[in-house]
């Protein structure tokens, strides 16, 4: 696990791992120790965990709503365009309802992509 960031949960999870064994006054434990602790035996139990969808660890997600949430947005997005489609049926052009289609469709394509590239960062 790579340590790119200062409060990586690497550097966090072997700093609290250095407190307890001081406090321990477990002196043979030493940071060095620690680190390769985390690398050998956790990380690579966290890493299987993080594998198969029992573990997420998040990454910079400040702008990212949960996946689940987007979707339902989106999907209430499209019934709110249908409905208006279907209630306008009689009056709207053949090409604003194509329009709303091909929108929904460049959307579903920018989704793919995202998700497609989310999934290779995770590998």
């Amino acid at each position: 696990m790579s340590d790119k960031t200062p409060l990586s949960l690497r550097t966090q999870i072997i700093d609290a791992m250095n407190t307890h064994a001081a406090a321990q006054g477990w002196a043979e434990r030493t940071p060095d120790f620690n680190a390769d602790m985390f690398d050998q035996a956790i990380m690579p139990v966290l890493q299987r965990a993080m594998d198969a969808g029992a573990l997420l660890v998040g990454r910079n997600t400040k702008d990212r709503i949960p996946v689940h949430v987007a979707v339902r947005e989106w999907m209430r997005k499209v019934q709110l365009h249908v409905d208006y489609i279907r209630s306008h049926e009689a009056v709207i052009s053949k090409r604003q309802a194509l329009k709303v289609i091909y929108q929904f469709g460049d959307e579903c394509g920018k989704a793919l992509y995202e998700d497609s590239r989310n999934q290779q960062e995770l590998h």
